[in-house]
């Protein structure tokens, strides 16, 4: 099996080309230097002479939320046009391709964990460019997995664990939003995912009903608060770090955020019979490598 990684600088790219090493299986891993998704022409020019590969995994994206209700055309070539010239090549070469999103393409509003055939109603320009995203590559390719996943940290690059970390070391007190729900997700779990499903596929044949798109998130369901509480605490600093828990409304940002972002993971784990990892371990891991 042979494997294209598209964003190789990022959180998940990472976290694949290590989980490719892991399990052995061979990888060409590309970032924006090798490969400028955004461009057409570039993208039409790469797949000219590098086609052979069983699947391509996209993970490049434009992912500063706040930055993308400024930069909007940046966020929408890297996030939606980007999809669309990598679903177009990929169906000239017959090649399946996964494509990471986001639980940010929902509004918030449900009550319970969103599934696959919920409506999207993203709040914000960075959830509105990654569900055109999307819908470019259902419009264009069968042969696509879409992964929607939330709140993605590791020890690479920016990322909320990373913060809350620099925080305590800088802060003896600090506060943060307690009324948005979710479940953090490592991106090596993600990565993890990704391998199972290319294996999946590779062994049992690229059957139409497996295409689609699916959910996974490491558990158990917490919010932000909470989240930064924990990091805290498995950082065992040598003073005392007080998190303060304050509501939405007394920390404004330039992008709306969902309250409800719980994802619903019946659908992955029927399907491919993925285990959820638990993302207080993950987190225990992550600090010891920052």
């Amino acid at each position: 099996m042979n494997l294209l990684i598209i964003g190789k600088n990022g959180q998940i790219g990472l976290s694949l080309i290590a989980e490719s090493e892991a399990n052995q299986i061979d990888y060409s891993a590309v970032g924006r230097a090798e490969l400028d998704i955004t461009q057409h022409s570039a993208v039409n020019a790469f797949f000219a002479q590098h086609h052979r590969f069983d699947f391509v995994i996209n993970a490049a994206a434009f992912t500063n939320v706040d930055a993308a209700e400024k930069e909007i055309d940046s966020a929408r070539a890297a996030n939606a046009l980007a999809v669309r010239y990598l679903a177009e090549a990929c169906k000239q070469y017959d090649i399946p391709l996964i494509h990471i999103s986001t639980d940010y393409i929902f509004d918030g509003e449900k009550n319970t964990g969103y599934n696959e055939e919920d409506t999207p109603n993203p709040k914000n320009v960075y959830g509105q460019t990654k569900l055109e995203g999307e819908n470019h590559l259902k419009a264009i390719w069968k042969k696509h997995i879409i992964l929607r996943v939330s709140w993605v940290f590791s020890e690479f690059g920016k990322n909320f664990v990373k913060t809350i970390v620099n925080l305590t070391d800088k802060k003896d007190v600090f506060s943060v939003v307690g009324d948005q729900l979710g479940s953090p997700t490592s991106a090596h779990s993600v990565a993890n995912v990704i391998i199972i499903i290319c294996k999946y596929l590779f062994e049992n044949g690229e059957q139409e009903n497996y295409w689609g798109v699916y959910h996974y998130a490491d558990f158990p369901v917490t919010n932000w608060h909470q989240f930064a509480t924990h990091i805290v605490r498995t950082k065992k600093t040598k003073k005392n770090t007080t998190v303060l828990c304050i509501e939405s409304k007394e920390y404004p940002t330039a992008a709306q955020r969902p309250k409800n972002s719980i994802l619903n993971l019946q659908k992955i784990k029927t399907v491919f019979d993925i285990d959820q990892r638990l993302w207080t371990s993950e987190v225990e891991k992550i600090i010891h490598k920052i």
